[in-house]
């Protein structure tokens, strides 16, 4: 996970992105689920998504927000699905116009899993404000 990270970091800095790494979006969000003595490979696997997020030009924007709709729509761990929601999130702010053309698409797709994670994220919300 952390040569993911170091991976896209330098291709960012270089200016471009592969469309070869999208599918290794899917990788990095099954390790959203690692804890305890393999929590350094969850933050690793969050560091490395957001990096990989952050890089495509917007043009490539669609098709990783489908490779985080596969996430949603599976049988991925709960934890996975929220940290693919989070990063879904992200596409608002770096790719508009892409997420403005599709979103009658996209929000009949979203529901579905709000609904099913809905009650860990809420409980998410409520340890992270615990926790400060």
């Amino acid at each position: 996970m952390v040569a993911y990270e170091q991976l896209f970091a330098k291709v960012g800095r270089l200016g471009g992105a592969d469309p070869y790494f999208v599918p290794q979006l899917s990788n990095l969000l099954d390790n959203f689920t690692e804890q305890g003595k393999t929590a350094s490979i969850k933050e690793a696997a969050e560091k490395a998504a957001k990096q990989l997020v952050r890089l495509p030009p917007p043009e490539i924007a669609p098709q990783l927000i489908e490779e985080l709709f596969v996430t949603l729509e599976g049988n991925a761990k709960w934890k996975s699905k929220v940290g693919a929601l989070e990063l879904l999130g992200m596409f608002a702010v770096t790719a508009r116009d892409q997420v403005a053309e599709r979103l009658g698409e996209y929000v009949p797709r979203l529901t579905p899993s709000m609904r099913d994670v809905k009650s860990e994220v809420s409980l998410l919300v409520f340890w992270t404000r615990a926790a400060k």
